[in-house]
């Protein structure tokens, strides 16, 4: 857990934002954020993920 996340003992916020084409395409605006959600970061282990890999796209 990184040093941010131990002072807030594991709370961040999760933001949802607008934006995926167009001008603020990667570099949304505050009026591009829709909504602000404050939850508890989980580790892999907590989430019951493993490794992630990438894997080829087959066409």
């Amino acid at each position: 857990m990184g040093s941010a996340l131990q002072k807030t003992k594991g709370f961040c916020g999760l933001v949802i934002a607008r934006g995926l084409k167009g001008a603020s395409k990667g570099k949304p605006e505050f009026k591009d954020m829709m909504a602000l959600f404050e939850t508890r970061s989980l580790s892999p282990k907590e989430l019951g993920l493993g490794t992630l890999e990438m894997m080829p796209q087959l066409e």
